[in-house]
């Protein structure tokens, strides 16, 4: 019987690695010969391996990968700069492991910019970065598009940019009765080599075979959902047999998937927990928004941060002015003060439908031209538009309580203390604080 070389891979997987679904070991196996391809894709998807503890199997997918996948160049530890020199002077697979020592802090994260960078940018096919020669001071251009896959610990907590352009797998540990084979590296390199070396063949053959613009890829698969998964589409095509039944079904599975995890769009969520928190109240101020958050059970909002403290009024502030939401004279129970409207939140989201099943996206279901809340006569919205009852008059307040939640946010991040401490070290430098600053600080 003669087999495919995506069928050797496959067997080849399944004889090390555990997986909590079929959909994954699809992926895994198509992501594969897609790295002996580079030159027909113009996205390369990034596949990333994950778990909640150390032990599930997500390095030992690395592994296996690396003894089937085009050029391997594994490592644990990689800046922005080695990978843009690594990937312009080399046609390597980049194997990343131990995220969590990259990704696993705010400062780590801060630190890490650039690689974040070009692991985003250098997933297009004409992707490049520039740097200033040292000795010349003149610019120099770097290629730095190559596959990449990666794996780390949940704690690893990668930007939502670079989760877009990703098949994440989240592994678990294995059950008593999940029967596989022993590791040992020159065994499965053996054991590897044959693989290789009909994949390479195939591959080859492949090439001429495979025509992008005939692709048939669900409708519900779509955006940068079917660029990431354009090339395992074309893998399947030209295997035949039940792979193209398979990809459709892992690639729907994995867009479903990474909807419904609200930690693959954390701005988003905050939006939508915001809209529906204001669904009644309307109007607010920021404070008690923060406190409303908190109050969600199955929201990740009170736990949030570098000491997982919670969400800040000023962390809410910056992330709310990311998407052009700032607080605006509004009036709340009869006092015209700076808080948030719905509609703010509406407006926005309506620019980020959420997905649907079926033929594509139907809209934002909270934000419709008929909104009730459209009609409310008793909430102000902007002076300029409605009017207020009364004057507004900015106060030394606002601003001593703005400074005095950038201090707090600084000390709690830059300084690893707990908010509490961050916060009794702010009032301490502010000795001027409004009393309902010292209220709060008491409660």
């Amino acid at each position: 019987m003669r087999y495919c070389p995506l069928d050797l891979i496959e067997n080849f997987f399944r004889r090390y690695v555990v997986y909590p679904n079929e959909h994954a070991l699809t992926a895994h196996v198509l992501w594969i010969p897609h790295t002996y391809l580079m030159g027909l894709w113009d996205i390369s998807p990034r596949m990333g391996f994950f778990s909640p503890e150390p032990g599930s199997g997500k390095s030992r997918a690395l592994e296996c990968s690396r003894r089937v996948a085009h050029n391997p160049m594994p490592t644990a530890s990689i800046t922005g700069a080695s990978f843009m020199r690594m990937v312009h002077e080399g046609d390597y697979t980049i194997f990343i492991d131990e995220l969590e020592g990259i990704y696993g802090s705010g400062q780590a994260r801060d630190v890490n910019g650039t690689l974040t960078s070009v692991l985003n940018a250098g997933f297009e096919s004409d992707a490049v970065a520039h740097r200033c020669e040292a000795n010349t001071n003149k610019p120099q251009i770097f290629k730095i598009y190559a596959p990449v896959m990666m794996a780390g610990l949940n704690r690893a907590k990668l930007p939502d940019s670079l989760k877009s352009r990703m098949i994440a797998v989240h592994m678990k540990r294995r059950l008593p009765g999940d029967k596989i084979a022993d590791f040992r590296k020159r065994r499965a390199e053996a054991e590897a080599k044959p693989i290789c070396e009909a994949l390479t063949e195939w591959c080859a053959e492949a090439e001429g075979k495979i025509d992008l613009d005939a692709l048939s890829i669900p409708s519900d698969v779509r955006d940068r959902d079917a660029d990431v998964w354009e090339p395992l589409f074309a893998i399947a095509q030209v295997a035949g047999g039940e792979w193209s039944r398979r990809v459709t079904e892992s690639a729907r599975w994995f867009v479903s998937a990474r909807t419904d995890d609200s930690a693959d769009s954390s701005g988003l969520r905050l939006l939508r927990d915001c809209a529906a928190i204001l669904e009644t109240a309307h109007t607010c101020i920021p404070d008690w928004l923060r406190a409303e958050l908190f109050n969600m059970s199955d929201a990740p909002w009170s736990t949030w941060g570098k000491n997982g403290s919670g969400m800040t009024t000023f962390a809410l502030k910056q992330w709310l002015k990311d998407y052009s939401i700032k607080p605006k004279p509004v009036r709340v129970g009869g006092v015209t003060v700076k808080g948030y409207h719905v509609n703010q939140f509406n407006d926005e989201l309506a620019r980020y439908p959420a997905p649907t099943e079926g033929d594509g996206y139907t809209g934002y279901n909270g934000y419709n031209v008929d909104n009730k809340n459209n009609d409310v006569t008793d909430v102000t919205d902007v002076t300029t538009v409605r009017g207020l009852e009364e004057p507004f008059i900015e106060t030394p307040q606002d601003d001593v309580a703005d400074a005095f939640e950038e201090r707090a946010a600084k000390l709690e991040y830059d300084g690893g203390l707990t908010r509490a401490e961050a916060e009794a070290q702010a009032a301490h430098e502010l000795p001027e604080l409004p009393d309902f600053l010292d209220r709060r600080l008491t409660r």
